[in-house]
């Protein structure tokens, strides 16, 4: 129960208290049970493909002013960063978490995490071998931000699936 983040002990104590396991901690054993079961890139990409459209047209009806800046600054956060692989890659996932969390939906938040965990080392192979990866991500973050600011929930949904088309052409294009 404790390696799974249902209970702790506190500095000092010796009393156990229940707690709630973080939103990584419970993506990472689905990810880890994922993996275990042989999901490929494919099943990833469509499982993306159908969460992640709706994510953003609820995040576009949803989204308050602070969302709204996160999402921006986390797009900005990539636009500055791309050069460094590694960097890059962590500030796209946060792009979808920062989404994610302006659909004020706990359930989205938490099937979109396992899957985010898994992109991230596919879409680390993949940047440095398409040349116009990183901007075309840039692209659709900054078409993305546009939409959540205008409130546009057709925008939103149409910008994220292309968004996620990309994804997967860059890494078929990738080998």
């Amino acid at each position: 129960l404790q390696s799974n983040g249902l209970l702790t002990r506190r500095r000092g104590s010796k009393r156990m208290v229940v707690t709630r396991p973080g939103d990584s901690s419970v993506a990472e054993g689905v990810s880890r049970a994922l993996a275990l079961n042989d999901v490929t890139y494919f099943d990833v990409w469509e499982s993306l493909t159908i969460l992640e459209p709706p994510i953003a047209e609820a995040a576009a009806r949803r989204r308050t002013d602070e969302n709204l800046k996160r999402i921006c600054d986390a797009a900005a956060d990539f636009a500055a960063d791309s050069a460094n692989t590694e960097a890059a890659v962590e500030r796209a996932a946060q792009f979808f978490r920062v989404v994610g969390e302006a659909t004020h939906n706990r359930v989205l938040m938490l099937a979109q995490e396992p899957l985010l965990q898994l992109l991230v080392p596919s879409l680390g192979a993949m940047i440095d071998r398409v040349a116009q990866a990183r901007s075309r991500i840039a692209t659709a973050q900054k078409r993305l931000c546009e939409a959540f600011r205008g409130r546009d929930v057709e925008a939103a949904g149409t910008w994220m699936a292309k968004h996620i088309r990309d994804f997967k052409r860059g890494y078929e294009i990738a080998g």
